[in-house]
């Protein structure tokens, strides 16, 4: 499960000011949700955080009104991925940095898309992913290996479908015996 905090902040300029902000406010964030997934959103000045997050958020909490403009977002989880090169994409209006196992993997204090290749340890590894948003549209779009981010589900986060049908046989074996119990009874 991957967490988000959305905070209302005008007009930062850089990684390191909403960085050094984040560690001293005292504000809490005007928003936090759940999702099982990385969210991507693009959207306009005039749109909510709560309608950009859609339904993949879970778990939302706070305003349902907070416009997207001046908006930092911190996104954390864990994310499992192979041993070796991944190629990391991100499309964003205005600035972002993502880091993946403790190793900062691509940042950009402006609009524009950016990307890089990286070599990951594999496994399951922290996830933090800083966003902001200064003013008007903006876009928080990662991909990864080529395939959209949002796509990528934290570790844990499948559902175990063979379950789900030893599930149901069992239920419905279940059933067949309380149906010969009840014949025999009769």
């Amino acid at each position: 499960m991957f967490q988000g905090q959305v905070w209302q902040y005008y007009a930062p300029n850089d990684i390191a000011q909403v960085e050094s902000w984040l560690s001293t406010t005292a504000d809490a964030p005007v928003i936090t949700f759940e999702s099982a997934t990385i969210p991507t959103f693009t959207g306009s000045g005039s749109e909510t955080v709560y309608s950009l997050l859609g339904s993949p958020a879970t778990g939302f909490s706070g305003s349902t009104t907070k416009l997207f403009p001046s908006s930092v977002f911190l996104i954390t989880g864990f994310i499992d991925l192979l041993a070796g090169d991944h190629s990391f994409a991100m499309a964003t209006n205005d600035g972002f940095k993502l880091t993946i196992g403790g190793t900062d993997v691509l940042s950009s204090n402006s609009q524009g898309n950016f990307g890089s290749t990286s070599s990951v340890t594999g496994g399951v590894m922290a996830f933090r992913l800083l966003y902001w948003n200064n003013a008007t549209e903006g876009r928080l779009v990662l991909t990864i290996d080529g395939e959209s981010a949002s796509a990528a589900a934290a570790p844990g986060a499948e559902v175990p479908l063979p379950a789900a049908g030893l599930l149901l046989v069992t239920a419905l074996g279940g059933l067949g015996g309380v149906s010969a119990f009840r014949r025999r009874a009769a």
